[in-house]
This record gives C-alpha cells, sequence and structure tokens, in this order.
C-alpha cells in the first residue's frame, strides 16, 4: 500500500505542475492574445485544485518524506492564498500578488515533483 501511495503521489503531483503551467498559459493567451481564454484560466483550476488534498494523503500513506508532505500541505495553503489574490479586487496590490504566489506554487510543484520520483524510484 505504501508503495503504491508513494507512486500515486508522484503521478499527482507531475499532474498538478502540468496543470499550473497549463494555467499560466491560458494566462498568457488571455493577455497576449483573446480574453476569451481566461474563461479557459478560471474554468482549468477547478479540475486540479483537489489535488493537493489528495497529495497531502498519499504523502502519508506512502510513508514519504517530510518534504512531500509539507510540499503538499504547502500547496493547499498557496492555492487558497491564489483565491484570494484572484478575488479581493479592492486591495489592487493584493491582487498584483497572483502571479508572484502563481510563481511560488510552479516552484514548490516543480521541486516537489523532482523530489518525489527520485524518492520512489530510489535516487539518492
Amino acid at each position: 500500500m505504501s508503495r503504491v501511495s508513494a507512486v500515486l503521489y508522484s503521478i499527482l503531483i507531475s499532474l498538478f505542475t502540468l496543470f499550473v503551467l497549463l494555467q499560466v498559459f491560458f494566462a498568457g493567451l488571455a493577455v497576449f492574445y483573446t480574453p476569451v481564454y481566461w474563461t479557459w484560466h478560471i474554468t482549468l483550476v477547478h479540475v486540479f485544485e483537489w489535488i493537493p488534498l489528495f497529495l497531502i494523503v498519499f504523502s502519508l500513506l506512502g510513508r514519504m518524506s517530510a518534504w512531500a508532505r509539507l510540499s503538499s500541505i504547502g500547496l493547499f495553503l498557496l492555492l487558497i492564498v491564489q483565491y484570494a489574490t484572484a478575488n479581493i479586487r479592492e486591495v489592487p496590490f493584493i491582487s498584483a500578488l497572483h502571479p508572484v504566489n502563481a510563481l511560488m506554487i510552479f516552484l514548490i510543484a516543480i521541486l516537489a515533483t523532482y523530489s518525489s520520483w527520485r524518492e520512489v524510484l530510489g535516487g539518492d
């Protein structure tokens, strides 16, 4: 069970990372091509917003490293912040943190993906 959970974690964090990259791509299309892509950007997040909760569960069941557990919790919390920065329009300074927070999400997701596959595949 723990090996299966660790592999599922690695697959899910990989998918999450790809979804984040796709989110940024849709935002770029919306800004530089046509605003129609804002709908795609807004809709896509609902496809992957729950992945961090599964990551937390699989990191525990898979007896993965503290980094895997903490990064999963961190990604979940950063997604909450992402929603807040997208929806608090009364304070533009906070809204301006939306892309900065996206960078943090992407960085943690990349590091967690790399780390999890090294852990699963037995790399040093």
